[in-house]
């Protein structure tokens, strides 16, 4: 997958980072089995690390289980310490130990430096999710960079995503607006 249609102002992104600013990287979504060349996420998080960013955390939510010792030699060694691999699907409930939304609030500030992606296959659960953010005051001061695979009626992409998604491209235009609304940086995955 290419990602290079996406832009990033990584000197405004800098300017922003303190001494003592935690990165974050929190993959929603995160199967490293993809059916083309290097996972995208992978690509991404190069693409920060390229511009200076090395994520302190990097947690990654997969509910299909998977070889931990396979992931573990796929990724590259610098991120292990800092690899943190949830083989669990994320919950809805904020009170929930795998809501990953909780986390960032309760383990995080808005000095830190947050990049949140959200591809989990279940348009439901993305959406129950994104909701979440956009009603969450304490979400709109932490995430800094938010990337979402909106499930939507596309004709190119009908294939992948089968016929159980709903929404149009008119739908995910004003979604991402309105989390802009909220300052969030939110960027379409595909």
């Amino acid at each position: 997958m290419n990602t290079e249609y996406l832009v990033h102002d990584f000197k405004t992104l800098c300017s922003k980072l303190s001494r003592t600013s935690r990165t974050v990287f929190v993959d929603l979504g995160a199967s490293l089995v993809f059916h083309t060349g290097e996972p995208p996420t992978l690509s991404l998080i190069k693409l920060y690390q390229k511009f200076g960013f090395y994520f302190d955390h990097i947690y990654a939510y997969e509910l299909t289980q998977g070889n931990v010792t396979e992931l573990y030699d796929s990724l590259p060694a610098e991120w292990l310490s800092s690899y943190h691999w949830i083989n669990a699907g994320v919950e809805l409930d904020p009170s929930s130990a795998l809501n990953p939304l909780s986390l960032l609030i309760k383990s995080f500030r808005p000095e830190d430096f947050i990049v949140l992606k959200l591809d989990v296959d279940n348009p439901e659960i993305e959406l129950s999710l994104v909701k979440q953010i956009l009603e969450t005051p304490a979400l709109h001061s932490l995430i800094d960079q938010f990337y979402f695979e909106h499930h939507v009626r596309l004709e190119e992409l009908r294939g992948p995503w089968g016929a159980t998604v709903r929404g149009s491209v008119s739908d995910s235009l004003l979604l991402f607006q309105k989390l802009r609304m909220k300052g969030i940086p939110a960027h379409f995955w595909v």
